[in-house]
C-alpha cells in the first residue's frame, strides 16, 4: 500500500536522482577502495535510508512493504555494495527489535538505528552452522538478571561498524532444534564481545564481514527479543525485498545489453 502517492513519488524521484548522480558514478571508486566514502554515507542518512522500515515515531520513514519494494527497485540500479551500508539497519539487523522488542528497547535503539548513528548487525552464522538455526552451538544461560552468551559467529556483515548485534543463541536443551533458539540484543560495547579478522575474499566489495567472536555477558534480561515473531518475519519479509532487488538488477543488465548492441549497430559493426 502506498499511503501518500504524491509524497512517495517525490521520495522515489529524489532516490532515483541520488542513485544516478551520486552512486553510479562512484561504483568504480567503491570497488577499488573496497569501502563506501563517508560523504555518501552521510547523504544516505540525510535521505532517511537507514530508517526505511522503522516507524516514524522513532525517526524512521516507516515505509510499507510495497513502498520499500519500490525503493529497493531504485537502489537496485547501482552496485549492491551501497545498500550494504544501511541494509542491516532496515532488515535483519533491526527487525527483531521492530517486531518484538519491548517499549524500552525500542526507545533506546530505534532512533539511533533510523538516523544511522548506530549500525545494526545480525549474528546467526557459525563455523559449523549456516542459516540452519537448529544447528547453532552458541548458548545463552541465565546469569542473575541477564544472560551469559558464549559462542562464535562467522561471516557477520557490518560487524566492524556495528553498534548493536542481534545474536541468535540456544536457550533450550540440546536437540530442541529451532524451537530452542532465542534472539538477543547485544551492544557491541558489551564486555567480552570481540570482532575478528576481516574476510578479504568476500566477493562483494565494500561489504565488511568478519568472524565475530562473542563471549559476552548479554546485559539485562530485557536483552531477550520475542523470537517467534522475528522468525515469522525472516520466513516472509526478506524474500519480497530480495525479489525487488533482483528485478532491478536484471533490468539494468538488459538495459546495458540493449545500449551496447545499439551502439554496435549504429557503428555498423552489428546487423539486425
Amino acid at each position: 500500500m502506498i499511503r501518500d502517492p504524491e509524497s512517495f513519488a517525490a521520495f522515489v524521484d529524489s532516490l532515483r536522482r541520488f542513485v544516478a548522480e551520486r552512486l553510479v558514478p562512484r561504483e568504480r571508486d567503491v570497488s577499488d577502495a573496497d569501502a563506501i566514502p563517508e560523504p555518501i554515507v552521510r547523504e544516505m542518512r540525510a535521505l532517511g535510508l537507514f530508517g526505511l522500515s522503522i516507524a516514524e515515531e522513532y525517526g524512521g520513514l516507516g515505509l510499507t512493504m510495497e513502498e520499500e519494494a519500490l525503493a529497493v527497485l531504485e537502489l537496485g540500479r547501482t552496485s549492491p555494495a551501497f545498500r550494504s551500508a544501511f541494509g542491516s539497519n532496515v532488515g535483519i539487523g533491526s527487525q527483531g527489535l521492530v517486531l518484538a522488542g519491548t517499549p524500552e528497547q525500542k526507545a533506546a535503539w530505534l532512533p539511533k538505528l533510523a538516523s544511522g548513528d548506530v549500525v545494526a548487525s545480525f549474528a546467526l552464522t557459525e563455523p559449523d552452522a549456516g542459516s540452519d538455526a537448529a544447528s547453532l552451538r552458541t548458548r545463552a544461560a541465565r546469569d542473575g538478571d541477564g544472560y551469559l552468551i558464549n559462542g562464535t559467529k562467522r561471516y557477520i556483515t557490518n560487524a566492524p561498524e556495528a553498534g548493536l548485534f542481534t545474536v541468535m543463541a540456544r536457550t533450550g536443551a540440546e536437540g530442541s532444534g529451532a524451537d530452542g533458539i532465542s534472539a538477543f540484543l547485544v551492544p557491541a560495547a558489551t564486555p567480552g564481545v570481540a570482532v575478528g579478522v576481516p574476510l578479504s575474499w568476500v566477493p562483494l566489495t565494500a561489504v565488511p564481514q568478519r568472524t565475530a567472536l562473542s563471549h559476552a555477558f548479554g546485559g539485562l534480561a530485557a536483552g531477550l527479543v520475542g523470537t517467534a515473531k522475528f522468525y515469522l518475519w525472516l520466513s516472509e519479509g526478506p524474500e519480497n525485498l530480495t525479489a525487488g532487488r533482483m528485478v532491478a538488477i536484471s533490468a539494468e543488465i538488459i538495459l546495458g545489453f540493449l545500449t551496447f548492441t545499439g551502439s554496435l549497430m549504429a557503428a555498423g559493426k552489428l546487423q539486425e
